[in-house]
């Protein structure tokens, strides 16, 4: 579980038990509901954004056994769906609103786990038991959860994956159309002169071996190894990466937040664009948070981008010119991780 600022004991319990129970990563995210930007691109998590940064207010929550008063930050969106609660009058309340996988809770759950910002009144005669803010927290998580994993079971990755091999096919078939075109204009050259015939047949032949191979059986390898890749760039979402997307023939793959150990110290250095030509083109590295230390994004990488790979060149070199891009992702991540 991953969370931008330090959060209740309990809670964090709560929701490290809730993310090995759905099998998937949950990230949670404090501040004020109406200053946050759009989810990045959709992604495997569970997104948690509570409610923080206004002036207190107070309103009530109706459980089981008890109604509490809750004194904390409150903020209601506009979601597709939202959780919540019941009052006695048949009025539903809401206290969380949900959208593919964000979960968005209007108020701030982590203050209700202090004593001092929850009045707790009986229903039923007897004394309430156990942390409100666990019976709080379980009312919105039970139904929030389940709603938002089942949005990420629905997703069509099929369709991205179908999308991503789309992409790598017309970069592929953009080069067999320069070999193409080569071919055409050889062949103009042919017709009208006769100096260095026999060259431009021998290329000829190269290029019309080319294709032909490409079209008898590379373009199916092509489509296979893409497929394989893009499944393989899907499972490190989470998990080393934080989004993937491909445009204008370039595969744009963001980092989680890289740290570096060096000499007994950790070095927060924030997230990375590595951006991977799905064609011809240049690799690049450049920092998403705009982090820098005299110029330089990363002690291996130049303030233009290129990256300085040391004795790993002639392998990264090799897996871009051989397609492999999930390889060459998952040596970069260790490549940004090192010093």
């Amino acid at each position: 579980m991953q969370c931008n600022q330090p959060i209740h004991p309990a809670l964090a319990g709560l929701l490290q038990f809730e993310e090995q129970r759905l099998g998937l990563p949950i990230e949670v995210v404090k501040k004020p509901l109406y200053n946050l930007s759009p989810s990045p691109p959709f992604r495997p998590v569970i997104e948690v954004r509570i409610h923080t940064g206004t002036r207190p207010e107070t309103f009530p929550v109706l459980l089981v056994d008890e109604l509490l008063e809750i004194t904390a930050p409150v903020h209601v969106t506009t979601e597709a769906r939202e959780v919540g609660f019941t009052d006695n009058t048949g009025q539903f309340c809401p206290l969380a609103g949900i959208t593919d996988n964000r979960v968005a809770i209007h108020f701030d759950l982590d203050e209700v786990f202090h004593s001092g910002n929850v009045i707790r009144k009986p229903t039923n005669g007897t004394v309430p038991t156990g942390n409100p803010g666990n019976k709080v927290a379980d009312l919105v998580c039970s139904q929030a959860f389940a709603s938002a994993l089942g949005n990420v079971r629905r997703y069509d990755w099929k369709r991205e994956t179908q999308e991503f091999i789309t992409c790598v096919l017309a970069a592929r078939q953009k080069t067999v159309d320069e070999w193409s075109q080569a071919y055409r204009q050889n062949e103009r050259s042919l017709e009208e002169k006769s100096f260095d015939i026999q060259q431009l047949a021998r290329k000829n032949g190269e290029l019309r071996q080319r294709i032909r191979t490409h079209n008898q059986l590379t373009r199916k390898r092509v489509e296979r190894k893409a497929r394989e890749d893009h499944s393989g760039l899907v499972k490190l979402l989470g998990r080393g990466l934080g989004s993937i997307e491909v445009d204008g023939g370039v595969l744009r793959a963001v980092t989680a937040a890289i740290e570096i150990f060096w000499c007994g110290v950790t070095y927060e250095m924030g997230r990375y664009i590595i951006s991977v030509p799905l064609g011809e083109g240049r690799l690049t590295i450049k920092p998403q948070d705009g982090n820098e230390v005299e110029g330089y994004p990363h002690p291996h990488v130049a303030s233009d981008g290129a990256p300085c790979l040391g004795n790993i060149g002639a392998t990264v070199a090799q897996l871009l010119g051989e397609g492999e891009h999930f390889q060459l992702v998952t040596t970069l991540l260790e490549f940004l991780r090192s010093y």
